[in-house]
């Protein structure tokens, strides 16, 4: 039975790898957990503003509710005058 190598896909990487030098695969390794802490940042604070824009827009909602609510209630008192007036 033949075994299945299953580096054969990754011994260009680790070629490449093994030609750097020491420091240089330090630095790498030093700087991916960095690039996860920028994209992390860049991700939170893209997420900070869009949930500062939802609260914003349910502030304008309630506003325009409550201003509806209140056209309503004035509608409702007018036609209530209107009707004690037109009755004898």
């Amino acid at each position: 039975m033949r075994s299945i190598e299953i580096s054969l896909p990754f011994d260009g990487l680790v070629r490449m790898f093994a030609s750097f030098s020491v420091r240089t695969r330090i630095v790498v390794l030093t700087l991916i957990p960095v690039a996860g802490f920028v994209a992390n940042g860049l991700t939170f604070t893209a997420g900070e503003g869009d949930v500062g824009r939802a609260f914003g827009t349910v502030t304008h909602s309630t506003a325009l509710a409550d201003a509806s609510r209140d056209f309503k209630s004035a509608v409702a008192s007018m036609r209530n005058r209107q009707r004690l007036q037109r009755e004898p």
